[in-house]
């Protein structure tokens, strides 16, 4: 919609304004309500919130590029669907791998590591994918990072549903799952409506420079990318934050907690 409409256009602003007031008005019943449908304590978890957070980003960001890299290969390069259905073997390939390997990583790192470090290797994937070109070879420009994505998103899916679903009582695991779901749906929608703004406002922007069509497509489509990849790439840093102290050892945290006051503290 925001593709032939200006954010401030009535056609834009409306429904974005109804579905925000929808949401408060939620929200409000929900606080009242004694019995609510979503207790707000359910989602206070700073762990839950993480999880539900890196479930959302990751299917936005997978979501984005399956999207962007097809219209690429279609419409910029001339592929056909077939080859570029092929082209995507490799992705599938790579999340069952990933898919296979991530129980063991969470029991052995755990849960909030191996969803930190999913997140780090798709954003380091979409990153990847973000230096497209009009002429990017498919071998060395495009296959490392449709690789890279998928392993990245199966590992931090793996990782974010344990904490989500962890101290979750009996009662409310169905809420758990409906939870992860609607992160798992929501993400995608509101992700690719972002994205594809962001997409469209460098499009458009490098057609006005004089750009030709070709480029200015590409462009777009690596922007929307990259903007995706530094998202889950800040959100991979938010999730390891807690575990830093386990994975690097507690007594050098500590010694350099202990250092730097020292060091800055007034003489």
């Amino acid at each position: 919609m925001t593709g032939g409409h200006a954010w401030s256009s009535a056609v834009v602003a409306a429904p974005l304004v109804a579905g925000i007031a929808l949401l408060a008005a939620f929200a409000a019943v929900e606080v009242r309500s004694r019995d609510p449908l979503l207790p707000s304590a359910f989602l206070a978890d700073r762990r839950r919130g993480t999880a539900l957070l890196a479930i959302a980003f990751s299917a936005a960001g997978t979501a984005g590029a399956f999207l962007f890299v097809t219209l690429y290969l279609q419409q910029v390069r001339g592929w056909s669907p077939l080859r570029t259905s092929m082209a995507f073997a490799p992705y599938a390939l790579s999340l069952v791998a990933a898919g296979r390997l991530a129980r063991w990583l969470v029991v052995r790192f755990g849960a909030r590591a191996a969803a930190g470090t999913g997140l780090a290797m798709a954003a380091s994937g979409l990153l990847l994918l973000s230096r497209l070109g009009p002429h990017t070879v498919y071998a060395t420009g495009l296959l490392p990072g449709i690789v890279l994505l998928p392993a990245g998103a199966a590992l931090a899916f793996a990782g974010a549903a344990v904490l989500a679903a962890a101290g979750v009582p009996a009662q409310q695991a169905g809420l758990a799952g409906g939870v992860m779901n609607t992160a798992m749906e929501l993400g995608p929608t509101l992700g690719l409506a972002l994205l594809t703004a962001v997409a469209a406002a460098r499009t458009s922007h490098v057609t006005v420079t004089g750009g030709r069509p070709q480029a200015a497509a590409t462009s777009g489509y690596a922007w929307a990318m990259g903007t995706a990849g530094l998202g889950l790439a800040l959100l991979a840093v938010l999730t390891a934050i807690p575990v830093l102290p386990r994975l690097l050892g507690k007594r050098v945290i500590t010694r350099l907690t202990w250092r730097w006051p020292r060091r800055n503290s007034p003489a």
